[in-house]
C-alpha cells in the first residue's frame, strides 16, 4: 500500500471543520448540489426542492455567511452560485478522500 501524506495547513482545519458542521445538514448540501450546476434564483431552488422559500433564504444567508455562495442580481432577482472559496473547500475534500 502506498503511503500517501496530505498536508493541509494547520490555519485551515479550524475553517474547514466549521464549514463541515454547517454544510451536514442535507437541505444546505441539496443547494451546494444545484448550484453546482450553475446560478440559481431562490424560487428555483425551492420549487426543486419542494421548500418553503422562506426556509431556501435562510439556508441560503446560512451558506453565504459561510463564504460558499455569493449572489448577483439580474433584474428582480439575486442569481445564488458557489463561491469560489466553496469549490476551494470541495477540492481540498475531494483530495483528503483520495
Amino acid at each position: 500500500m502506498e503511503d500517501r501524506k496530505i498536508e493541509v495547513p494547520s490555519e485551515k482545519l479550524n475553517e474547514i471543520s466549521k464549514i463541515l458542521r454547517n454544510i451536514g445538514e442535507p437541505n444546505k448540501l441539496k443547494i451546494l448540489f444545484l448550484l453546482k450546476n450553475g446560478p440559481l434564483p431562490v424560487c428555483v431552488i425551492s420549487y426543486v426542492l419542494g421548500l418553503d422559500q422562506t426556509l431556501i433564504s435562510h439556508l441560503l444567508k446560512t451558506l453565504r455567511d459561510l463564504g460558499l455562495i455569493e449572489y448577483s442580481r439580474k433584474g428582480n432577482f439575486k442569481l445564488y452560485s458557489l463561491s469560489e472559496s466553496s469549490i476551494k473547500v470541495l477540492d481540498l475534500l475531494n483530495e483528503i478522500l483520495k
